[in-house]
């Protein structure tokens, strides 16, 4: 079977497993266990703007359409009832022990696993959950079998006003501080690098995995992967935004990381911003959504 043969039996299983358009599931299996791409810088110094202008509602007429709002139903109270429980009844929630995040980051994939976490330098992937990683100070998050090494200052869920839903809330995972592990003799050019982990902090270039082995003793014989080895990727910093799945923000965020361009209290202003427009225009809780 040829490999984009089988890349389109990917994008269609997603896309009956999510009720995802097609244009969306290529753009999350294209991305899957990929560097994303360096974010262009944005010079304009203005924050982004709340996309609803142009976006018009549609009664849900399509089999797609009515397959979405089922994935609503079934994603967004599972998404409710979880950030009800961590947030404690309070607008914002902060952890800030390691132990801390790592066991809400856990309860995030555990109770809600159809969630959605848009990295900082763009793309997005679903977590599974987290761990403690070899590496001092930094866990490992778990994006369905893709292990990310970070080093988290602070996990916070944000719970907007006048969304009884829950649909807009969320957390923000702050990272950063994580330097290259000098595997590579040029520094990577985006904040993330692709390793083989031989043992605990032990890595090599990740070409080693596609080719099996990863040098040469000392009588010139190739040094093959243990079966133990692994595939990491090392992200060096930066917010990393989850959301339910099946929310709002979700289907309309271009996947280019525009939560990491503000402050966390500008970020925190636009989101509530948009509830109060979607009530404004009469569209909160309206799930279908399409560019007119």
């Amino acid at each position: 079977m040829t490999k984009g043969k089988k890349f389109k039996q990917r994008v269609r299983a997603r896309m009956d497993r999510n009720a995802e358009a097609y244009r969306t599931a290529h753009r999350h299996e294209d991305t899957f266990g990929k560097p994303p791409e360096a974010p262009l810088e944005d010079t304009s110094g203005n924050p982004p703007q709340a996309p609803l202008e142009g976006i018009v509602i549609k009664s849900p007429q399509t089999p797609f359409e009515r397959n979405r709002q089922m994935f609503r139903e079934k994603c967004l109270p599972t998404w409710k009832a979880l950030t009800e429980s961590l947030s404690g009844g309070h607008d914002v929630m902060s952890w800030q022990t390691i132990p801390e995040m790592v066991s809400v980051l856990t309860r995030i994939g555990r109770e809600a696993p159809l969630n959605h976490v848009l990295h900082p330098d763009g793309g997005g992937l679903d977590l599974s959950g987290a761990v403690l990683s070899h590496e001092d100070g930094c866990i490992e998050l778990d994006f369905e079998g893709t292990a990310y090494v970070v080093r988290p200052k602070s996990l916070r869920l944000v719970m907007p006003n006048q969304d009884p839903r829950r649909e807009w809330a969320y957390f923000v995972l702050e990272t950063g501080g994580l330097a290259p592990s000098g595997t590579y003799p040029q520094p990577p050019t985006i904040p993330l690098e692709s390793v083989v982990e031989l043992s605990a902090g032990r890595y090599v270039r990740s070409e080693a995995w596609d080719e099996g082995v990863y040098g040469e003793d000392a009588d010139g014989n190739p040094l093959r992967l243990p079966s133990n080895a692994r595939q990491l990727l090392r992200h060096f910093g930066g917010p990393f935004l989850i959301v339910a799945k099946a929310s709002t923000y979700n289907a309309l965020d271009r996947y280019s990381g525009d939560h990491s361009k503000v402050s966390p209290t500008a970020f925190d202003n636009l989101v509530q911003e948009m509830v109060h427009k979607l009530h404004a225009h009469g569209r909160y809780g309206k799930p279908h959504w399409t560019w007119g």
